[in-house]
């Protein structure tokens, strides 16, 4: 076959197409990394989000419970105090 000038070579239309197929190829697999990708930090930031929430329950449950207890520590001192006040008013 002789090439005629202004048009390509028959090999040429193949090798457009084998081209633009393997661009398609290495655009499919970016497109579907990036999706797993994302999929995977979405996750890992929900569940750093859970792990702050139950902190954060933890933490207010803790202080809740250190304040009750200075709360209970305050009364059993009036308490005390009031009673050897009582001791001792008897006594005299």
């Amino acid at each position: 076959m002789k090439h005629v000038v202004g048009q390509p070579p028959h090999g040429a239309a193949r090798q457009k197409d084998t081209d633009m197929a393997g661009h398609l190829i290495v655009a499919t697999f970016t497109l579907l990394a990036l999706f797993i990708m994302f999929l995977v930090l979405t996750r890992t930031l929900n569940n750093i989000l859970n792990h702050l929430i139950k902190l954060e329950y933890l933490l207010r449950k803790e202080h809740d419970i250190i304040r009750e207890t200075i709360s209970i520590k305050k009364l059993l001192a009036k308490q005390t105090a009031d009673e050897q006040a009582a001791i001792a008013a008897r006594e005299e």
